[in-house]
């Protein structure tokens, strides 16, 4: 099943944010969120957080449109964020997107990027988008649906990551390691379609994919 999650992180995309939303089985805001939600038209199946980032309009609206809220402390041990992807896999989510993922602070952004660990963890495969940039962790031979020109980091989450080797890229890695805190994988360059990871050995790699434009939605992961 597939899930999106709406955090609050600006939403700008509207037209993105709705496309998302048709593919996916399950919607869920993540407090915040439903302003982003609204203002694209897009009615979430679930509400979840403390509800400090919402306007009473909004809680209201969502309430006559009979949208399941699910509130929660202010004093919490979790984001709203997390929270709403442990719901997503208790109904029984496996690929989810998580939109509007960086346009706030940026302890936020940096949390919701290792929320993809954690997403692994459950048996969950989460993309982050924002915009034009989507991030996602390399699983063995990775595949990104671009145009030549976009740009493409490979960041190590872990101490080293071991065997990579690229394809369609300017600048290629084959066997190659790359260590964490290094830049060498930052910024390189579609120039064949399509291009990604033929293979990563071992290792936690974070794959972001900066687009030239934006498209109007993603392409399901495994299609």
């Amino acid at each position: 099943m597939r899930a999106l999650i709406i955090a609050n992180g600006g939403g700008r995309a509207r037209r993105q944010l709705r496309l998302l939303a048709r593919s996916a089985d399950l919607i869920i805001a993540a407090d915040g969120g439903a302003e982003a939600a609204a203002r694209a038209g897009v009615r979430p199946h679930l509400l979840v957080g403390d509800m400090d980032s919402i306007t009473p309009a909004t809680r209201a609206r969502l309430r006559r449109a009979r949208v399941e809220l699910h509130t929660v402390p202010v004093e919490k041990d979790l984001t709203d964020t997390e929270l709403a992807l442990g719901i997503a896999r208790e109904r029984g989510a496996t690929n989810v997107t998580l939109a509007a993922a960086f346009g706030g602070r940026v302890d936020h952004a940096v949390a919701n990027l290792f929320l993809l660990l954690l997403a692994r963890g459950m048996g969950i495969r989460l993309t982050l988008v924002d915009g034009r940039t989507e991030a996602r962790l390399a699983e063995g031979r990775t595949v990104l649906h671009g145009a030549v020109s976009d740009l493409v980091s490979l960041i190590p989450l872990s101490d080293a990551v071991e065997n990579i080797t690229t394809f369609g890229l300017q600048y290629p890695l084959t066997n190659e390691r790359l260590v964490r805190g290094a830049t060498r994988g930052m910024s390189n360059v579609i120039v064949e379609v399509p291009a990604g990871l033929e293979r990563v050995e071992s290792g936690d790699l974070l794959v972001v994919h900066t687009r030239r434009r934006l498209v109007r939605a993603l392409r399901p992961r495994g299609a």
